[in-house]
């Protein structure tokens, strides 16, 4: 199904791989063991493409791919999946696991892959949209006469802080994004959610849980605060860049 023959990579001057070969066959799982810099991960980079080779072949279902361009080594059906956690953070668990099939139109297939991956993984699919949905229930006690007033004081403070901009700047530091998304929001989630009455959250997140359908709000109008604090920091951001000079 694969084959990697006399593959070599270099980083200039320096030869990171030495004319590798191997083959992989099909429903077969092969591991490349090595020290640290023996070149197992050049060699995957290679062979998906994502770095140019500097010599060697490789073959997938008996097509030549050695020129073929990243994105459509994709669509052959190679990528290579990252390691350290490298997920797109502002997305949900769910949302994720989608991307790996945004080339697809298969949306049966798509449907019985994800159930498999939930059966792999129980625990995701009781993550996947938990996130999602917290947040949309948090903005619903708000309007609940009978949530606390410092449970409203927090859900208030939460939600802003998870719609607007300012969410948006721990993640071009990858260590707050992850601290943001691990920590900061799901901390400020479960410190409101703990203010906040069993019953009266139960309730708004069975609401919160209609308000949503593949993945979309049903109702547009909730995503009206949203677009009213995206405008005022625009503007503010305007305001700043186009005032006159003294």
């Amino acid at each position: 199904m694969l084959e990697v023959t006399g593959l070599r990579v270099a980083y200039g001057g320096i030869q990171a791989v030495r004319s590798i070969t191997f083959h992989v066959n099909e429903g077969e799982m092969v591991a490349l063991i090595g020290a640290n810099g023996a070149g197992k991960t050049s060699t995957l980079k290679a062979i998906a493409r994502v770095l140019d080779a500097a010599g060697g072949d490789v073959h997938f279902c008996g097509e030549k791919v050695t020129q073929v361009a990243p994105h459509d080594m994709i669509r052959k059906g190679i990528a290579l999946v990252p390691e350290g956690r490298g997920v797109f953070p502002r997305l949900s668990v769910a949302e994720n696991l989608a991307m790996g099939a945004f080339l697809r139109n298969d949306k049966p297939e798509i449907a019985a892959d994800l159930e498999k991956i939930y059966g792999y993984f129980p625990r995701l699919k009781e993550r996947a949209s938990q996130l999602k949905t917290d947040i949309p229930a948090v903005f619903l006690c708000l309007r609940r006469k009978d949530t606390p007033v410092l449970a409203k004081i927090l859900a208030g403070i939460t939600v802003a802080y998870a719609l607007s901009p300012i969410d948006l700047i721990p993640d071009f530091i990858p260590v707050l994004g992850y601290l943001d998304d691990v920590i900061i929001l799901p901390a400020l989630i479960a410190l409101t959610v703990k203010c906040i009455p069993n019953e009266v959250f139960a309730q708004c997140r069975l609401e919160a849980e209609e308000l949503w359908e593949n993945g979309r709000p049903k109702k547009w109008y909730y995503a009206v605060p949203i677009i009213l604090i995206w405008l005022l920091v625009l503007w503010l951001i305007a305001k700043a860049i186009f005032r006159p000079s003294a």
